[in-house]
């Protein structure tokens, strides 16, 4: 509650002045007496003016005691009633000095000794303020309770009693006075203070579902709000108290109700100015109006203290630091909470820009954006912004939880070589993270994807070690007995996972170690053994999680004993259950072997074609195509099989993402090849031929491949869109190469090139890309190398981008690029271009000067027996530039003749290898073994015009006759 003071009017002292005279004229008191009590009363006055308290108390008591000690009672009667603005006075100045024991007595008397007079309502509402302020609450609240019948006071009364029954815990009654003091809305100054205290108290006790609307009202009425900056605190309790209960949208809401500080100001000001031109109107009103001045004043006197606090209120809010940060980071909690994971990066994000100063928030903002961006897998931006926040802060309060977050970011995203390495460095940067043994536990498993199985061992042994009773050490000791096994070692494996079950019987790793068990003995040929323990371990797991790996081991041991046809049925019961690709795509490949092993071609057909129907967009959908138009085809059911490669197609051309369809085009253009064999009968419908002299039937028509694809592709043609027309044209292009038509093949690649690079799948962005570089057509092959690997993250294809994208930057001398982008293609995304980008690799490693890994490489190609051919000219060429270059020339010289010796078919690099052999004999000044290369390469009949004109130029330049 505000302070508050009382006043008196001037118009009262005039009251007294015609008392006065109306005293002298009925000559009941002397004239002595009289004036005593006036100049005594004027002099109260003046002082009470002047804000003199005790003297003005002083003055008015000796005017009450003259009253009091008058010889003559009755004549002292009237003129008595005349003087109570002097009772008044007494307790108004005692109330403002402050001594309300005295107010209280004072305004009491005034009661009791004048209960007709006009003033007695204010005097008893002064009695309960000077009982609230003297902290007799329970008697306050009781007055103030009394007061409620004066209209006008009444708003107060119910105002103060809430405080007073605040002061004493009787929140319910508090809040009882506070409703019915807002029941009727907020319409002044003193409801709004109400609703505000009421909101407070209803916010302390968890009311959230009464406490909103009252906010809502709050916020639009807050031009009545004293303390604006009490209300914005409330908002945000609110909002927090909803946050922790999760729910995030309605905080989010209620956070927006929050005033800015730039607003509180504009605010606090405006009401400031209000004030100040009320007061001053008044004052000049009064002094215009005599009359209006009681009524004038009055309000002025209200307005005083109202303007003190409002001046205060904002003095101290400019002091206080600016909060929008942290309601920012509210905000941004709230989105995450609401799984809006990118508006809360975006709102953190904001932060940051606009408070670059406020370091706890930005601690907090930056923390943010980093879990933000994790979530949503964008790993590079994750790294670099855990980086930023190491950097800025590495000692902060989430510093720990970066670095973890750093590591396994990289590791959820596939880079397991770059999470291994974080791990490593983080563990010895911040060895007290909280996460710190996680951090071990997940640089083990780093190593273990990567096959670094020694390194795998030694972390899962310093977690042991490290962390007796952490969390994950029955995991750590699990991972570090299968490693053994892992590296090859069955025997030491073997007892290690049988000593991790005996101390561990009951661990959730159980299952899993006894198949780990089972491939011990499997590798010792215990084939009858295994199938026991499978058998053991189906009835201990029943429909365990690595039942389809148990299934598919049996089939092993069962194939191994010749029992092929109950290892057939193990391996498709396997491939039924398997949760992976990799366990389902072996088991079905074994199982399709053993039946064709079998002769079952029927139940092999029968398996795919299930498969096929039960999950007709899976990858290993072109696999069950080969086998069944296999079976198909060895029963002379070809049809057949081309039926169920189009039908496939029917639901899948149009899907670019689905990267099988070009293998099933190439299963169809395989069988449209040739003329289908006919049917061979059984041997027992042979009927024997009588010898005829009639002549033999005439040869067939010659088979017309292209005609036969168009009529099975026909069905398609009218419901491919966008990216199903240039499948179609591929499909041509496939059977036009099996015909040999290679230019028409070459024409059909150049319209399935010039589409637009979305409707294109990932394995006609990569072709069509080296067509179009293959005719040097860099930029246009660029763009579809580019929408490939931006796009396709996780295909087979990718290889070809960043081979083709490598070699343009070699072209155009940018070996730094190149070798990102060979690297990529060679290490991450290795595939069908393995060779190409493992030499444009070693090429770019020798431009920038990295001799010794080019030479490593070079070496690589030239000894990769499946790489045999142009390719291997061409390291061996480069094995010799790495010598030249490094000022090794009788060993670069080796190199070149080791090109035109053994190469001799691949003209270009025989060429630049007689050339550079020359050149380097003549750097070691063996001028005659240099000619002599020459005069061979003028000799040599293949070898091109442009050659032997650079040869002849050598020659003569060296004054040898050529």
């Amino acid at each position: 509650m505000r302070p508050f003071r009382i006043f008196i009017l001037a118009a009262w002292c005039a009251a007294l002045s015609v008392s006065r005279a109306q005293t002298m004229a009925e000559g009941q008191l002397d004239a002595q007496t009289v004036e005593e009590m006036t100049l005594g009363f004027n002099r109260g006055m003046a002082a009470f003016g002047n804000k003199e308290w005790l003297k003005a108390m002083e003055e008015m008591e000796k005017v009450i005691a003259m009253v009091d000690g008058y010889p003559d009672k009755k004549a002292m009667e009237a003129p008595k009633q005349k003087l109570a603005p002097v009772y008044y006075t007494v307790g108004a100045a005692a109330f403002n000095v402050p001594d309300f024991p005295k107010a209280i007595t004072s305004f009491s008397r005034f009661v009791a000794e004048f209960p007709k007079h006009e003033k007695v309502a204010e005097a008893r509402l002064a009695v309960a303020r000077a009982t609230y302020s003297n902290k007799e609450y329970d008697k306050a609240a009781q007055l103030f309770a009394e007061m409620e019948q004066y209209p006008s006071i009444r708003e107060q009364s119910l105002a103060i009693q809430a405080q007073c029954f605040k002061e004493t815990g009787k929140l319910a009654e508090m809040e009882q006075a506070l409703s019915k003091l807002t029941a009727g809305g907020i319409n002044n100054t003193v409801q709004a203070n109400g609703a505000l205290l009421l909101a407070q108290a209803r916010a302390e006790a968890g009311k959230v579902a009464e406490l909103e609307p009252l906010i809502d009202q709050l916020v639009a009425r807050r031009q009545f709000v004293e303390n604006v900056v009490a209300l914005n605190s409330l908002i945000v309790a609110v909002g927090d108290s909803l946050a922790e209960k999760e729910q995030f949208e309605k905080a989010s809401r209620t956070y927006l109700k929050v005033l800015p500080p730039a607003e509180v100001i504009a605010f606090q000001k405006q009401r400031i100015e209000f004030l100040e031109r009320r007061i001053a109107a008044n004052e000049q009103a009064a002094a215009r109006s005599p009359q209006a001045s009681v009524t004038l004043l009055g309000q002025n006197a209200e307005f005083a203290p109202v303007l003190e606090q409002a001046r205060t209120l904002l003095t101290e809010f400019e002091k206080l630091p600016d909060y929008m940060p942290g309601l920012m980071l509210r905000s941004s909690r709230c989105w995450y909470g609401r799984d809006k994971k990118w508006e809360s990066i975006l709102v953190s994000e904001r932060l940051m820009q606009r408070y670059p100063t406020a370091v706890k928030e930005r601690e907090a903002a930056l923390f943010s954006c980093v879990i933000g961006y994790a979530d949503v897998m964008q790993v590079k931006t994750c790294q670099q912004l855990c980086a930023q926040y190491l950097k800025e802060f590495p000692e902060g309060a989430n510093a720990g939880t970066v670095a973890y977050v750093q590591g396994a970011v990289a590791l959820q995203a596939g880079d397991v070589k770059g999470a291994a390495s974080l791990f490593g460095t983080l563990i010895d940067v911040h060895p007290g993270s909280t996460f710190i043994d996680q951090m071990y536990l997940m640089l083990g498993s780093a190593h273990f994807s990567l096959g670094e199985l020694d390194d795998a061992l030694r972390t899962y042994q310093k977690y042991i070690t490290k962390f007796p009773k952490g969390p994950a050490l029955e995991e750590a000791k699990y991972r570090a007995a299968i490693i053994p096994v892992f590296q090859g070692k069955y025997e030491a494996g073997w007892k290690t996972v049988e000593a991790f079950l005996k101390a561990h019987p009951r661990s959730q790793y159980a299952e899993d170690a006894k198949y780990r068990l089972m491939i011990c003995k499997y590798a010792a040929n215990l084939y009858a053994e295994v199938i026991a323990d499978a058998a053991k371990w189906a009835k201990e797991h029943p429909g365990g999680i690595m039942e389809p790996e148990v299934l598919s081991l049996k089939g092993d041991c069962l194939a191994a004993l010749e029992k092929n046809k109950e290892a057939a049925d193990t391996f498709q019961l396997a491939a039924k259950k398997a949760a992976t690709d990799e366990v389902m795509n072996y088991a079905l490949n074994e199982a399709s072997r053993l039946l064709q092993k079998l002769g079952d071609m029927a139940q092999l057909s029968k398996m795919w074609e299930q498969f096929i129907k039960d999950k007709p967009d899976h990858s290993s959908v072109v696999a069950g195509i080969y086998w069944i138009s296999k079976a198909k085809t060895k029963e002379g059911k070809v049809d057949e099989a081309k039926q169920i490669i189009t039908e496939q197609l029917k639901r899948s051309l149009n899907a670019p993402k689905n990267e099988s369809v070009e293998m099933l085009l190439q299963q169809l253009a395989q069988l449209c090849w040739k003329r289908p064999r006919a049917k061979t009968p059984p041997a027992e419908a042979v009927q024997p031929v009588l010898v005829s002299s009639a002549a033999e039937p005439p040869p067939p028509p010659p088979w017309d491949a292209m005609g036969e694809l168009e009529k099975q592709i026909a069905p398609l043609e009218a419901s491919a869109d966008a990216s199903g027309r240039p499948r179609l044209q591929f499909v041509r292009v496939e059977l036009l190469r099996l015909l040999k038509k290679n230019t028409e093949a070459d024409d059909l690649m150049s319209k399935i090139a010039v589409t637009k690079p979305e409707a294109l799948s990932p394995q006609l962005l990569a072709l069509a890309g080296e067509y179009l570089q293959s005719k040097k057509l860099t930029a246009e092959a660029a763009v579809l190398y580019n929408h490939l690997k931006d796009t396709y993250l996780k295909s087979p294809w990718l290889d070809y981008a960043y081979t083709g994208l490598g070699a343009m930057a070699l072209a155009k001398g940018d070996a730094k690029t190149a070798l990102d982008h060979y690297t990529l293609a060679a290490d991450e995304y290795a595939g069908a271009k393995a060779k190409e980008s493992t030499l444009g690799r070693a090429i770019a490693l020798l431009e920038v000067g990295r001799y010794s890994e080019a030479k490593k490489l070079f070496e690589q190609v030239a000894s990769t027996r499946e790489w045999r051919g142009e390719s291997t000219a061409q390291a061996v060429y480069y094995l010799g530039e790495v010598e030249e270059r490094q000022k090794r020339l009788p060993e670069a010289v080796a190199f070149y003749q080791r090109v035109f010796v053994a190469y001799q078919k691949y003209l270009p690099w025989v060429e630049k290898a007689y050339i550079k052999a020359a050149q380097c004999f003549d750097q070691l000044g063996k001028r005659k073994e240099a000619t002599a290369h020459l005069q061979e390469v003028l000799r040599h009949e293949k070898i091109g015009f442009e050659t032997k004109t650079q040869a002849r130029k050598m020659l003569q330049q060296w004054g040898v006759a050529s």
